[in-house]
């Protein structure tokens, strides 16, 4: 499933009907909210609205208030199974354990965080600092620029291997060794900031950036010139994500469309899909 946040709710969709000529992504705006994650199995979405979360069941339509605080919550991530949220406040980073009903703070950061990731095996949890939750301990990640870090997230086939986007630059950190990136990728022909990254599913090696001037650019990790393409799709984009099989990417822009482009012929223009009335 997919879900599309915009200014007036939220649009959840299977990818399936995507494929559909003049197909169309309505939004509730019951479901407003300002970030969003899934549970691994994709049966229920976690909304993040002001200082509040909400989950929403899919297969019962439910939607419950399960935890209202006094500050605005900026990013939020979740265990495998649903039975944590992180979310972030300012610095800090909470704990909800929604099965005890129970919350908890961990170490704040000396930054704000506007992103949280977590590795594929829940065990690590990362913004601009790394957190062993296995082990109760944390680490903070050296050779950061003060800029706000816009994204992160593991890479999906090696799951010490932690991507940040920080203005016009992809920071890629292996989690063990945090004294420093061990490679920076500069998008030195973009005029925006990134403001999202994926992983492929299909190749190991493979990232897609998204710039929000527009630009998507295709990064092979391994290849000593990583920049294979950057495609510019003349949009203001919001967020990038790819899909099940790794052969096209879902991009979000600022006025509103849902844009599919197609990786084995990204020069063809983009299918555009409108997001809501």
């Amino acid at each position: 499933m997919l879900a599309v946040v915009t200014e007036n709710g939220t649009g959840i969709v299977s990818p399936s009907i995507l494929k559909r000529a003049g197909a169309t992504i309505p939004v509730s705006s019951s479901l407003m909210c300002t970030t969003t994650a899934w549970t691994s199995d994709h049966s229920q979405l976690y909304l993040a609205v002001a200082s509040n979360i909400k989950r929403y069941t899919i297969s019962e339509g439910l939607l419950e208030e399960i935890y209202s605080g006094p500050d605005t919550i900026t990013c939020l991530a979740l265990t495998d199974k649903g039975d944590r949220v992180f979310f972030a406040v300012g610095n800090e980073v909470h704990m909800l354990d929604c099965t005890r009903n129970t919350s908890a703070m961990l170490d704040a950061s000396k930054m704000p965080i506007f992103a949280l990731t977590f590795s594929n095996d829940s065990s690590l949890l990362a913004s601009v600092l790394v957190y062993h939750l296995t082990l109760s301990s944390q680490t903070m990640l050296q050779g950061l620029p003060g800029a706000k870090v816009s994204c992160c997230i593991f890479h999906r086939h090696t799951s010490t291997r932690l991507l940040l986007g920080i203005e016009r630059r992809v920071l890629i950190y292996d989690v063990t060794k945090p004294s420093g990136p061990s490679k920076t990728v500069e998008l030195r022909g973009s005029s925006g900031c990134v403001v999202a990254i994926g992983s492929s599913p299909f190749s190991k090696t493979l990232i897609a950036v998204a710039v929000s001037n527009g630009d998507v650019a295709l990064i092979d990790l391994n290849k000593e010139y990583e920049i294979l393409r950057v495609v510019n799709l003349k949009k203001a984009l919001t967020t990038l994500s790819f899909n099940g099989d790794g052969s096209c990417l879902y991009l979000g822009t600022r006025d509103g469309m849902l844009l599919t482009l197609d990786l084995r012929a990204p020069e063809k223009e983009p299918k555009a899909i409108m997001v809501g009335d």
